[in-house]
């Protein structure tokens, strides 16, 4: 008996090895796919981290962060990133690194209970989690999502076998001529009219975007305690933000539902910044936007510098971040 449960761990082990080996090739190739292969293939330490979900890989340039600083910056923003799934990348960056600065994009949409049948938002999870490596973090934030009979989905293998053809064809990720990627930021290089319009109609065909949010729910202050707490034990100075939107565009729910977290991370003491309240400060135009909720390369320089012009400020708040700035 003892062999045979021998037999089938040892079975189980090497199954589980070859699946690593081969998940790699059978990854739909999606941007986040894309930047976390940059992550694993960096080198040196990340001092700088920034999560969040595309709002935050559209605005905040690691690379101006680098240029001012003269400190490695990495943007882990994803597509719909869920707080679950930043909670656990922020846990395995941490891990990893030596960390000097967290920043976190505290976009409402990263607040949304991801639902057992809602397949949409639980691809971007997984393929989120696509991008890092495999741990027993990554697995514990696996099964804050799905569920055990979901446990196939964490191995790309298995999750896209009905893809495979259709993968090893040529599914790869392909950065356009007009588009920019540096360390996890990502964005467009240019404003078009066309694009800029067409997401706007999209965004207003959303289903109760006219609904108005008058509280956060119990799950939302669970999520944002959870995040807030791990990374006050942290001992690493984090700035909270939200990068500028046009909120008409957007509407009253999801502007409803950013004014209580505005409310909620003001309550606190917290490091925290709403960049909505600067639009006029940033001079920000339609032309430095990609889509209504992501802005593009001028609009994110613009975003970045102010950033780093707060936090660099004098404000008492920010004496635990004067040793960021030893490269001036």
């Amino acid at each position: 008996m003892a062999r045979l449960l021998f037999k089938v761990l040892l079975f189980a082990i090497i199954s589980g090895y070859i699946l690593l080996l081969v998940d790699s090739y059978y990854k739909e190739k999606r941007v986040a796919v894309y930047s976390g292969n940059a992550y694993l293939e960096k080198t040196g330490n990340i001092e700088v981290a920034i999560f969040g979900t595309s709002h935050a890989y559209s605005s905040y340039n690691s690379k101006i962060f680098e240029e001012k600083w003269g400190k490695n910056t990495f943007n882990f923003g994803t597509s719909l990133q869920n707080f679950d799934v930043t909670e656990g990348l922020i846990d395995e960056v941490i891990k990893q690194n030596d960390l000097k600065l967290i920043i976190v994009d505290v976009y409402s949409i990263a607040l949304v209970d991801i639902l057992p049948t809602n397949d949409f938002l639980k691809s971007y999870q997984i393929t989120a989690l696509d991008g890092q490596r495999f741990s027993i973090g990554k697995i514990k934030t696996f099964f804050k999502i799905f569920s055990l009979e979901e446990i196939y989905k964490i191995s790309p293998t298995l999750r896209n076998h009905a893809k495979w053809d259709y993968i090893l064809e040529g599914n790869q990720f392909i950065l356009k001529s007009n588009e920019y990627f540096y360390n996890g930021f990502y964005t467009s290089l240019e404003y078009k009219e066309e694009v800029f319009q067409h997401s706007k109609k999209e965004i207003e065909k959303t289903k109760y975007r006219n609904s108005v949010r008058k509280e956060l729910k119990a799950y939302e202050i669970k999520k944002l305690n959870s995040i807030v707490e791990k990374l006050s034990a942290s001992n690493i100075p984090v700035v909270y933000v939200v990068s500028p939107s046009y909120l008409k565009i957007l509407g009253p729910r999801l502007t409803s539902l950013q004014q209580l977290i505005d409310s909620y991370f003001k309550s606190k003491d917290l490091v925290y910044i709403n960049l909505q309240d600067h639009w006029s400060e940033l001079e920000l135009k339609q032309n430095d936007f990609r889509h209504p909720d992501h802005l593009n390369i001028e609009g994110a320089k613009k975003v970045t510098n102010f950033l780093i012009k707060y936090i660099e400020s004098d404000h008492p708040t920010f004496k635990s971040f004067s040793d960021i700035d030893d490269h001036n």
